[in-house]
């Protein structure tokens, strides 16, 4: 049988609390044995025995211990035997001794676990042959005398209980009327409960007649005997006395139903019925089915008697626990008054528990008790904290914390104490009430205790209960710690000891105590107090007696989290995402307090809609002002520190972020103008109750509500000396922040590199981040903010927007902006909005807006060009052109302007990258694309935030206003996106196109040409049926027209259908039903056809309207509802767009002129006339400000003043003609485009050629015109310059050729045609495209794509006609870099080389085709003579974008013309080398470090992982390139690194990478480290480059080269001079001076490790 669980009936050493007994019974009265009952088993192992041995069959005389518990016994069973019987042979039916039940089966019983087991013996065997002269009268006498003489039973005060078989219940009888009769028994007496009487004969036994008559024959005489004869006197005396005391006693008869054989033939019943029974009302009769002798013998535990004779003697051990629990509970109640009465306990500590009690939830504050501190401190054992000290910030649930350990504690049925202070409650404010309330739960737990207090009670009056050191002298070290064991365990469990009102001096006394205490655990909580942190610092920790530990609000955010969820499972809140929602926000706003999560929740409890949520969530329980109050009350006895104690609050109250503790430190400097040596320390002291610093940190107002508080947005406000005035704060805020932004660390740099490097850290970075914000709330009467704001302007503004750039988020400059705007709104309510100074500042919020706009592209990919590239592309009136750096010696020329334009951006794009549809949202706008590309902008910086690919050309995006989502729609499928993530979330198969789509609350809803609104919800992902609209009521479904254009009005919660021919449809979404019909149309078709390209109905519900975009021109209004033409007039529009307040209207038509309109009126507000047309699409912002349009590959966002001024104007009725009263901006879109440029090799002059066949000459210095040359009916497509001979050649359109000789008479002079030299035209099937002339002679070539042209100048001839070899192919023709007689042209993958006597072919070399040349998609594009002798080719498409596919550097040696060639006959045929003849490119790989560093370039250079950012090339500098890159720099590469380049970049390795390096990345040796570092930077190279400067993107021509050059310069951008770069813009020149001497170095994407550090080492 399993061990049981011990049940304690009394108050033990152990201090366990005895059990309620029905709880016992029917816990072990009911249940079947654990062990089977065949085999009695061994001892269990809890109990204790004493043997008989088995040799005694009688057993022993007397009384006999067979069992003892091993737990202290509260019972007694004593087994007295019968007639001729024995201590064991009585209740044995074997000799064994397996069958003495009463020591081998009872211990085993579930109910005998406190119960001790006697046997009585006495002299019964009639079978003597001596005489015997004892009677009933002396065995009782004989067992009462044991019985009181018994060391087991006189040393305890046990329940007795008796069990007599036969005679032997006579003998108990007799002894329990001694014991009553005689005063020295009554203890004894009244110790007895039951009497069990097994076959007892109270009125005798025919059979004892017979005995004693078959005995006197014999000759025997026993003077018992004929005690038990029936009518015996001796029985009847017995009878008449115990009857008397039969009411004290419970009294249990069984009595035998079968007859006992006696001798061979005679059977009988030994004790009968009447004789078995006493017939007392009280007494309990059993029959048993069993003769005389087997009613106390048995044959296994199975047996039904014995079991029913075991449960009997379980219900009388109940019945005895019952009486004992209810006694002892009496006796303890007695006590513990007299123990309250002496220790003054006016209430339980049970009421406080219960009060924490309640919030708590199974599962919570885990994280801390399993918690390595935690379990040290529990599990008491050697080098353990005796003390575990817990702080943490108010209602941060510190004392649910407390709760949750006492519960731990007590289900572990540890001895556990607690004690919660309660500032507000005297009795509960004071130590002394605490110890005394400790040391009266103590001696609940432990008897000793309560005896060794209770013997104090009778000691003389106690008067100084309130002294702490009183009381712990007298309690705890004379009664509790005296005598108690070391190793003897107990918890203390102190909440909230920082609301003690005792001084600290009498804590430190008692802590100091506890420390040494062994056995003892204390577990404490408190606020960081100055107090507190005060005492904390002064225990001594160094020996671990005391561990503390600091809570943050993060530590309790998932136990705050099982709260909410546990309480809202209560409510009947609708579906479950409102639930969650609510919860997280409940979450997010409850900072880890649990104290204010439990109110909140609360209150929730009674309120119902979501307004009254929301109002509980946004007020301040008042339960939350009481503690503030309080915490404010002790902060105003602080005698030293209170200005900074108002610095700290101000900071955390007002601070836009949490600021770090160094952050914190370096603003209070600033501040207070002092340094502070320990920030934390005094955080904590000062003000540790309202502000606390979190696990990382950062310092924060301990909740939400706290800040309100101290802000006085509570009721009335707050008077205190601590209260924050918001502005004053914003203020004194703003000035530390523009402090740290004035300062010289924040100073622009003086030249292009910088001495050191801008690290922004710690104060400034917040600076840069917030000051903005604190700007727009502080006080602006404060002189002293705006002369800090004026200085910041004027030096280090630049600077800040460098900061900003680096954090790759320039939304802050408009937020900037906004800010800006808003401080000098509220300040023209002190000043003058008109001074010089508020218009520098307002100039300024323009200029952010627009920096953000349009160069956040370069800022992001070079931060400090703000300094040095990016002003001259700024307005001169503008005031940060004004605040550039006067040193910088980049500029543009050809190119300025005074003011800022209304475009803020004009998005272009390259690679097939056509635009098919845009929309705007709240803070983002989409542009999606035929390639099915969606790139996400930032509304405020227009930034590149997000890519989408929705894998087929998209036609349709939509913004969710209320939500994160994006629609996108194509032929085949609708996608749903997140935008926050980026990720898809739905996606869904379409039949038909949409014709248009919108959010519509949960839904999302598309029109389609089948007369269909497809729906899909949004939650789930699916569809929803298709609900199909009719034109009348009267259809009934019959299909109708196709419709052209539909609009959707979620205001009104209407659609609008246009159709060629019938009017437009007005179908009601809420009813799905046919409204009515409006505009032009008719049913009958007798007039029109009229088609409607786009239609619009206003989304604001209180506007009325409806606009439409007619085919033949008209745009109309319409109030749809009436049907009535609010306006009409003619616009030739062709695309719509609203505000999504529905104040304003776009339309756009075909020529680039967009028109805003008022769309309550439809007067025109705002023109914009571009000469760039096929707009296709509008969008609006969010806030109306905006205008977004799309025209094929550009996307350009307006910002126009007059809209701004507009929606900032009270909205009346104008009565104002349809087309006057409006603001009409015209771009500077160019009007006669440059087609063709040329650059004087030394950068004397440029020439170009326009669309209108004018020949103009410019001043390179000036970028200005000087004058037309020429003029001709055909744009000109060419142009060639031969230096001797000053010729300039003229290729146009129409293939006519011009050449002049240009003459400059003087210095004075310009230069202009002196002379006609060729003035012809080609006569060719397809036009003239390249044109090369020879710089040794007087011949050019001009080619198309089925020959080549080759002409004389002096002789004004054509020499030769090449036919191409292969029709329709462009070839490409340069000078031979090394025979001035020759030429080469490139013929696909074979270089021809011609010389120039004859125009004959001398040899031809077969290119490898590892590169361009052996793509035929592509065609050289550009050849570019490099100083060494070596050939940039750059390769592009055939057709289409002429940007750059490929490029390769070629070595002259690769094609040197043979000697014996150059005479060749023309009819010879030249050998060709194959591709596997052309010398291989050598990668370096297998070579030595020395092989490496001494190899000369390969023959062929390729730039494989550059060309991903080359777009065009423009010219070569000795040993670089000049190219524009995808992000639209001028950038520089290296052409190929040369042997001393290597050798420079080996010594570079070198000195970084040392042993030390080389072992972190796990080489051997620092050699391998070395030799690797040098081939992994030689192969990526080519792949590194220099930005120079930025170049708007609306400045080249899509799909077409970039028009311009670069005019040489020998010197490096390292020292100083960077040349200068010719571009055409449009139909202007410009000329960027000093073009490379910003350099800013990009390094090769690499993922490597051992590059990854060093690259950007080197690169800065």
């Amino acid at each position: 049988m399993s061990p049981v669980r011990p049940v304690d009936l009394r108050i033990s050493n152990s201090g366990t609390s005895f059990h309620n007994p029905n709880m016992f019974r029917k816990k072990f009265l009911r249940r079947k044995p654990a062990r089977p009952l065949e085999s009695s088993g061994p001892p269990a192992p809890h109990l204790a025995s004493t043997s008989i041995s088995s040799d005694d069959a009688f057993g022993p005389m007397g009384l006999t211990l067979l069992h003892a518990p091993v737990d202290e016994p509260l019972i007694d069973f004593i087994f007295v035997h019968s007639l001729g019987g024995g201590s064991r042979k009585a209740w044995s039916k074997t000799s064994s001794l397996d069958h003495f039940w009463p020591q081998k089966w009872l211990p085993h019983e579930p109910w005998c676990e406190r119960v001790r087991i006697h046997t009585y013996g006495y002299s019964s065997d009639w079978t003597k042959r001596k005489a015997d002269v004892c009677n009933i009268h002396d065995f009782g006498k004989g067992l009462l005398a044991a019985l009181s003489t018994s060391l087991e039973l006189s040393t305890t005060k046990t329940t007795i209980v008796l069990v007599g078989h036969s005679m032997g219940g006579l003998v108990i009888k007799k002894a329990y009327i001694l014991a009553r009769e005689n005063i020295a028994y009554q203890s004894l007496a009244s110790r007895i409960h039951t009497i069990y009487f097994l076959a007892t004969p109270h009125r005798g036994s025919d059979s004892a007649e017979v005995l004693n008559n078959v005995l006197s024959i014999a000759g025997l005489s026993h003077a018992y005997i004929p005690d038990l004869k029936r009518g015996s006197l001796s029985n009847q005396i017995i009878n008449d006395t115990f009857r008397q005391y039969v009411n004290d006693i419970r009294i249990v008869s069984f009595y035998e139903t079968r007859e006992t054989a006696i001798g061979p033939l005679f059977r009988a019943l030994v004790v009968p019925y009447e004789s078995a029974v006493l017939g007392y009302n009280t007494e309990m009769q059993v029959p048993m089915d069993a003769d005389h002798r087997s009613i106390c013998k048995f044959e296994s535990r199975n047996d039904p008697n014995y079991r029913s004779l075991a449960v009997n003697f379980g219900y009388t051990v109940g019945s005895i626990l019952e009486y004992l629990h209810h006694s002892k509970k009496e006796e303890r109640e007695q006590q513990l008054h007299a123990l309250q009465t002496y220790l003054s306990i006016s209430n339980t500590p049970e009421d406080d528990l219960l009060s924490f009690r309640d919030p708590h939830i199974p599962g919570t504050c885990h994280w801390f008790t399993s918690s390595d501190r935690f379990s040290r401190w529990e599990n008491i054992s050697a080098g353990s904290p005796t003390i575990l000290w817990v702080c943490g910030q108010p209602g941060g649930g510190k004392s649910v914390l407390a709760g949750h350990i006492i519960d731990r504690l007590q289900r572990n049925t540890e001895p556990c104490s607690y004690f919660f202070f309660k500032g507000g409650n005297n009795l509960k404010a004071e130590f002394g009430t605490c110890l005394r309330s400790l040391a009266y739960q103590m001696a609940l737990h432990d008897s000793e205790i309560l005896d060794a207090l209770l013997s104090m009670c009778q000691e003389p009056v106690w008067t100084d209960k309130d002294d702490v050191r009183s009381l712990w002298r007298r309690l705890f070290e004379r009664g509790i710690i005296s005598g108690r064991p070391s190793n003897q365990r107990h918890y203390w469990v102190i909440d909230a000891i920082d609301e003690c009102a005792s001084d600290s001096s009498s804590i430190a006394f008692v802590i100091d105590k506890l420390r040494d205490s062994t056995g003892l655990r204390v577990f404490i909580t408190s606020r960081e107090s100055s107090e507190i942190r005060t005492y904390l610092r002064a225990l001594p920790t160094q020996d671990g007696q005391v561990d503390c530990i600091q809570l943050s609000p993060s530590d309790t955010l998932l136990d705050i989290h099982s709260l909410i969820q546990r309480k809202m499972e209560k409510w009947g809140i609708g579906e479950e995402k409102d639930r969650a929602a609510l919860a997280a926000k409940i979450l997010e706003k409850s900072n880890g307090s649990f104290l204010w999560t439990s109110l909140v929740l609360e209150r929730m409890a009674f309120v119902y809609g979501s307004e009254q949520l929301s109002e509980v969530l946004d007020e301040t329980p008042p339960e939350m002002e009481a503690l503030y109050h309080n915490i404010l009350s002790s902060m105003s006895r602080i005698l030293v520190g209170k200005d900074l104690a108002k610095a700290i609050l101000a900071w955390a109250t007002c601070s836009i972020r949490p600021l770090t503790t160094d952050e914190l430190s370096e603003a209070l400097h600033l501040d207070m103008k002092a340094k502070l040596e320990n920030l934390r320390g005094n955080i904590s002291t000062l003000c540790g109750q309202l502000v606390c610093i979190d696990a990382n940190g950062q310092v924060r107002m301990v909740h939400e509500t706290a800040r309100e508080f101290l802000l006085g947005k509570l009721g009335t406000g707050l008077e205190s000396e601590f209260a924050v005035d918001s502005m004053a704060a914003h203020t004194r805020i703003a000035c530390a922040c523009l402090g740290a932004l004035t300062d010289r660390r924040m100073r622009p740099p003086r030249t292009t590199r910088r001495t050191t490097e801008l690290h922004i850290t710690g104060f400034l970075h917040y600076a840069c981040e917030a000051f903005w914000d604190h700007l727009a709330l502080s006080n602006v009467s404060s002189g002293d903010l705006r002369n800090l704001v004026r200085k910041f302007l004027k030096a280090n503004i630049l600077t800040w927007i460098e900061v900003v750039a680096q954090r790759q988020d320039l939304s802050a400059l408009t937020r900037a902006s906004k800010n800006l705007e808003a401080y000098l709104s509220a300040s023209h309510m002190v000043r003058s909005p008109l001074s010089d100074e508020d218009q520098v500042m307002h100039s300024w919020a323009a200029d952010l807006t627009h920096i953000a706009a349009k160069f956040s592209d370069a800022l992001a990919a070079c931060p400090d060009a703000i300094h040095w590239v990016l002003p001259p592309f700024w307005p001169t009136n503008s005031a940060i052109y004004k605040a550039a750096s006067p040193g910088r010696r980049f500029t543009i020329r050809g190119f300025s302007y005074r003011q800022w334009d209304d475009r803020l951006v004009s998005l272009n794009y390259y690679r097939d990258q056509t635009i098919t549809a845009i929309c705007h949202g709240n803070d983002l706008f989409a542009v999606a694309f035929r390639t099915g590309i969606i790139t996400l902008y930032t509304a405020s910086a227009c930034q590149e935030y997000l890519v989408l690919k929705h894998e087929e050309p998209v036609q349709h995006v939509e913004f969710d206003s209320t939500t994160s989502l994006l629609a996108s729609a194509g032929r085949k499928h609708l996608r749903l996106w997140d935008v926050s993530t980026g990720k898809q979330v739905h996606t869904f198969d379409l039949a038909l196109p949409l014709m248009r789509i919108a959010f519509d609350g949960n839904k999302l809803l598309a029109p389609t040409h089948a007369r269909h609104i497809a729906a899909w919800d949004l939650e789930s992902g699916s569809p929803l049926p298709d609900s199909p609209w009719r034109d009348s009521t009267s259809e009934n479904g019959r299909q109708g027209p196709i419709p052209c254009a539909v609009s959707i009005s979620p205001g009104h919660r209407m659609m609008a259908v246009a159709y060629q021919g019938p009017p437009i449809t007005l179908w009601d979404m809420d009813e799905a039903s046919f409204y009515g019909r409006c505009g032009k149309g008719s049913l009958d078709s007798m007039t029109g056809p009229y088609l409607a390209y786009d239609l619009l109905l206003n989304p604001n519900e209180d506007i009325p309207r409806l606009a439409v975009a007619y085919a033949d021109g008209d745009i109309m209004l319409l109030e749809p509802f009436r049907n009535e033409v609010v306006a009409c007039f003619q616009a030739n529009c062709h695309t719509l767009a609203s505000t999504p307040d529905g104040r304003l209207l776009a339309s756009a038509d075909c020529c680039g002129t967009i028109q805003v309109y008022d769309f309550e009126a439809l007067h025109i507000v705002y023109r914009i006339k571009s000469a760039e047309c096929n707009i296709k699409g509008l969008a609006f912002s969010g806030d109306g400000l905006r205008l977004l349009d799309i025209r094929n590959t550009q996307c350009n966002v307006w910002e126009p003043v007059a809209l701004l001024k507009r929606l900032r104007m009270d909205r009346t009725t104008i009565e104002i003609s349809p087309t006057s009263g409006s603001n009409e901006v015209v771009t500077d879109d160019h009007s006669v485009n440059i087609t063709a440029l040329f650059i004087h090799p030394r950068g004397k002059f440029a020439v170009c050629g326009k669309e209108d066949g004018s020949v103009v000459l410019y001043n390179v210095n000036t970028a200005e015109a000087v004058r037309t040359l020429y003029k001709s009916p055909c744009f000109v497509r060419m142009l060639a310059w031969r230096e001797e001979g000053q010729t300039l050649v003229c290729v146009n359109g129409a293939n006519a050729v011009k050449a002049w000789r240009l003459n400059k008479p003087s210095d004075d002079d310009d230069w202009n045609i002196e002379q006609t030299l060729i003035d012809t035209y080609v006569d060719c099937r397809t036009a003239l495209t390249r044109i090369h002339i020879h710089r040794g002679s007087p011949k050019f070539v001009m080619s198309s794509r089925g020959a080549d042209f080759c002409w004389n100048i002096d002789t004004q001839q054509e020499e030769a006609r090449l036919t191409a070899e292969r029709c329709g192919m462009l070839r490409a023709w340069t000078d031979h870099p090394i025979s001035p007689d020759h030429l080469i042209c490139f013929d696909g993958a074979v270089a021809r080389i011609f010389a120039c006597r004859d125009w004959s072919q001398t040899t031809a070399v077969a290119i490898p085709t590892t590169c361009g040349f052996g793509r035929p998609e592509l065609h050289i594009k550009d050849i570019y003579p490099c100083p060494d002798g070596r050939l940039l080719i750059e390769f592009a498409d055939h057709e289409g974008h002429q940007e750059t596919r490929d490029m390769v550097l070629v070595d002259p040696s690769l094609y040197t013309p043979a000697a014996p060639a150059m005479e060749a006959q023309e009819d010879e045929k030249h050998p060709t080398l194959t591709d596997e003849q052309a010398p291989p490119l050598d990668d370096g790989e297998g070579m030595s470090l020395g092989q490496l560093l001494t190899a000369e370039a390969p023959l062929l250079v390729t730039y494989d992982e550059l060309l991903e950012r080359v777009v065009h090339v423009i010219g070569v500098d000795s040993d670089r390139f000049i190219f524009v890159d995808v992000d639209s720099w001028v950038c520089s590469a290296k052409l190929a690194p040369t042997v001393a380049d290597k050798l420079d970049l080996y010594t570079w390795v070198s000195s970084r990478f040392t042993a030390d390096f080389a072992r972190e990345f796990g080489y051997p040796a620092r050699s391998k480290a070395v030799t690797d570092g040098v081939r992994e930077a030689l192969s990526n190279a080519a792949a590194t480059c220099y930005r120079h400067f930025w170049v708007p993107r609306n400045w080249f021509q899509q799909n077409s080269r970039v028009l311009g050059g670069y005019v040489q310069s020998a010197l490096y951008p390292e020292e100083g001079c960077g040349g200068a770069v010719v571009f055409v813009r449009h139909d202007r020149v410009v000329v960027a001076k000093n073009a490379l001497d910003f350099a800013h170095w990009v390094p090769p994407g690499l993922d490597n490790g051992l590059w990854k550090r060093e690259w950007v080492v080197r690169g800065k």
